[in-house]
């Protein structure tokens, strides 16, 4: 397989054989590329050389049975490491050991001799990560690179799992070896920290659902049949998954109608009759007979949980035109008793030949739209530019969600957009909107993916958890200093950017700070959606975050030609000659199984014994290796213990032949503190539960919570939330509020149990 050097190259030829056909405009960006690939990205080009070495024992070890072995082909001279630290003890049985200072040297025959113990005690590596991070070109030829891994390790005999992630440096052999790649001299472990843990995971899948091709679409939980169980819904396959507690799941249609795409969905109260019902955003063939039907359809709800079997088509005007993806939120916004509807949308980069531009601050996507409900559900008033929304309207959204951030009640607006990051808009009380997300919020940029809200810090106001992308590329740019001339707002950016998750504290005036913990959850890889829950009921809110982009044969990443051509190419304009060169350079991308934030593991951040916050993912057995997007967190069976409900994808996956799967992970955490949980359900005549804000006090500690929609990634989570209190076995009060201001509130209710709360 070719270096990305080597691909680019290729890109390039290729290109160059086209450009009789396309004209002197092609080749001129040829040119340019060549000229720039051996002047301004020269540096560039010789790390993705060093690196194949890694590129290589990583695709390797993932297509091994005998990692070991893989491990052992791998050639050097020698490897530096310390000695390993006593074992300190934190939560859950897992054990925590760290490197020392590098005091002695091993031969690859020693290293290998070694590795070949570590097998047959029975240990074997099942997954790794390998990032180049730095590289420094030397004077004298020895040139130097800084790796990050990730090493996932069990012993299946002894239930022993570990974690290992660490940095080497790497010092290069200054010529090539006989298969033309750079070979490292030596290798040190400059930083190392194992945890451990004997024992079933955390986490046990429970199973799966197998999604037919196409039919990927939103996931939604929600307790349908009031018995307290939650049920997963479907829209894009047409399926409901019944949480019976004697057969667990049960698959049913919700409608008789042929569902042919529904791109987002949400449920709510929209015809204010006590009933959930559900907006789909799609089109359907009403019957075998019928042309295909496209737009807003309403699901009406009925008594029993279940929809009526014919939607209708919901009366929103001719300005709503879908062109892309799209990412509903619904709420109250103007205090008339009835759900208003926001519908974020997305444009996707290259589509013919267009760029974001500026990649940092994108504002020239498909419109977002505003739609007031009129009072049944079946009309809506499209108001998005008349009530102060009409100046980031392009953005490209992936979440949003009306919240009442400010405390103020009434319903704010989170955009969470691709290219651009974090927009808040303040309510002014009658529905109408002001951007100040100058003012409430101290840096917005971010590939913003999706969000999730909670009481962080314990103060009863909702703080924000905004998840974006991290790049190594952009990383390495920056450290070698590489940019073009005369594009500093460019480059400026790179590293604001891809920071990657932000973590933001309310103060409770509407605005909004980072705080230093924020560094511990910041970089996780290409997120998507993501849940900020107590999993262990410790008091304490971890985050799991979905990640990887586009896994494909290798792990050879296409981010290197993004970031050195892709953002310097194009406008927000479509044209021809962009077409044609990007999807040309993307073609051959595929054709080479090359990676677009590849094979990145998802991430499990818990609060420790040691006041730190750790990525357990592995040792929970929810590491997902495949390409993960929608994310819920939901009591599955009732034990007081959230459980996990992810949606991925293989490697090399081709939506249009192959499904994906949906799987459920029971948490089976073998010690947990006490919990205590709220469910709300929506009542005829009664303020809707969306937005509903509660609050629990134990021993005078505040947990709040929301019944927010629209976060995550095309995900809905249940109208329930649930608290972890630690070794508490008392709570002081519930007090939940609704969005019009009314309250209600119980004294002293009991522990380890759901309370159903009704206006």
């Amino acid at each position: 397989m070719k270096s990305l050097f080597h691909f680019t190259a290729c890109v390039l030829a290729c290109l160059t054989l086209l450009s009789s056909a396309s004209g002197a405009d092609l080749l001129s960006i040829i040119k340019d590329r060549q000229e720039k690939e051996s002047s301004t990205w020269r540096q560039e080009s010789l790390a993705q050389e060093h690196e194949e070495a890694f590129i290589r024992l990583w695709d390797e070890l993932r297509n091994t049975d005998t990692p070991i072995s893989v491990l052992q082909a791998f050639s050097f001279n020698a490897i530096k490491l310390g000695e390993l630290s006593d074992a300190v003890s934190l939560n859950h049985g897992i054990e925590s050991r760290a490197i020392g200072h590098a005091t002695r040297s091993l031969p690859q025959q020693q290293w290998n001799s070694w590795l070949g113990q570590l097998q047959t005690l029975g240990y074997s590596l099942y997954q790794s990560e390998w990032h180049h991070k730095q590289f420094d070109e030397k004077p004298g030829g020895q040139n130097e690179s800084i790796f990050s891994f990730s090493l996932h390790v069990e012993h299946k005999t002894s239930q022993l799992r570990l974690i290992a992630d660490g940095r080497i440096k790497v010092l290069w052999l200054k010529e090539k070896n006989n298969k033309g790649i750079f070979v490292p001299d030596t290798i040190e472990v400059t930083e190392l920290e194992i945890l451990q843990r004997k024992g079933q995971p955390l986490f046990k899948r429970l199973g799966a659902f197998d999604i037919a091709s196409q039919k990927r679409g939103p996931v939604l939980v929600h307790d349908l049949d009031g018995d307290g169980r939650s049920e997963i819904i479907l829209p894009a396959a047409n399926q409901i998954a019944w949480n019976n507690p004697e057969t667990e799941y049960s698959l049913k249609p919700f409608t008789s109608v042929i569902v042919n795409a529904a791109r987002s969905a949400i449920l709510g109260d929209f015809d204010a009759d006590g009933y959930t019902d559900m907006i789909v955003e799609g089109s359907i063939y009403p019957n075998e007979n019928s042309p295909l039907a496209s737009g807003l359809f309403l699901f009406q709800g009925t008594n029993k949980g279940t929809f009526l079997e014919m939607p209708k088509l919901i009366d929103a005007g001719s300005n709503l035109i879908i062109q892309g993806d799209t990412t509903m939120s619904c709420g109250d916004i103007d205090g008339d008793g009835d759900l208003d509807l926001w519908i974020g949308h997305y444009k996707l980069p290259y589509d013919g030949g267009a760029m974001p531009t500026p990649y940092y601050d994108a504002n020239d996507g498909y419109p977002s739209f505003l739609l007031i409900n009129e009072g049944n559900g079946l009309r809506f008033t499209e108001s998005a530019a008349t009530r102060g929304l009409k100046e980031k309207l392009h953005r490209r959204v992936f979440s949003g969600s009306f919240v009442d951030y400010d405390n103020d009640l009434d319903l704010d607006l989170l955009m969470v957009s691709d290219f651009s990051g974090v927009d808040l808009f303040r309510n002014k009380g009658d529905g109408h909107f002001e951007d100040v997300t100058a003012e409430a919020i101290e840096e917005r940029s971010s590939f913003g993916m999706g969000h999730s809200f909670g009481d962080f810090n314990h103060d009863g106001f909702l703080d924000m958890y905004v998840i974006g992308m991290s790049s190594t590329t952009a990383g390495r740019l920056h450290q070698m200093g590489l940019a073009p001339e005369d594009f500093d707002d460019l480059t400026n950016m790179r590293i604001p950017m891809t920071y990657g998750n932000r973590l933001y504290y309310s103060q409770g005036d509407g605005t909004f700070k980072q705080p230093k913990v924020n560094d511990q959850v910041a970089r996780t890889g290409w997120s998507w959606g993501v849940v900020t829950v107590d999993f262990d009921n410790d008091g304490n809110l971890d985050f799991y975050v979905a990640n990887g982009h586009d896994s494909n044969t290798t792990s050879k990443d296409y981010c290197t030609s993004y970031w050195t051509d892709d953002i310097y190419r194009g406008s927000s304009l479509k044209s021809p000659l962009f077409d044609k060169y990007f999807s040309e350079k993307l073609g051959i991308k595929e054709d080479n199984g090359v990676s677009w934030n590849g094979f990145e593991h998802n991430f499990l951040f818990m609060h420790m014994s040691d006041g730190s916050t750790r990525n357990l993912s592995f040792l929970a057995g929810v590491a997902l290796e495949n390409d993960s997007r929608m994310v819920i967190a939901d009591d599955v069976n009732m034990d007081g213990k959230l459980d996990l409900i992810i949606d991925s994808n293989p490697p090399n996956w081709n939506p249009q032949t192959q499904g994906n799967v949906l799987e459920v992970y029971l948490n089976q955490m073998p010690s947990t503190g006490n919990f205590i949980g709220v469910r709300l359900q929506d009542k005829a005549g009664a303020p809707s539960s969306t937005a509903a804000k509660i609050v629990i006090s134990t021993g005078g500690q505040i947990q709040a919570a929301a019944n927010v929609n629209g976060d995550s990634y095309e995900s809905q989570h249940a109208a329930s939330k649930h608290f972890g209190i630690g070794d508490n076995d008392q709570v002081d009060y519930i007090e939940v509020t609704w969005i019009n201001g009314s309250k209600k509130r119980i004294d002293n209710p009991a522990v380890n149990q759901y309370h159903l709360i009704e206006y």
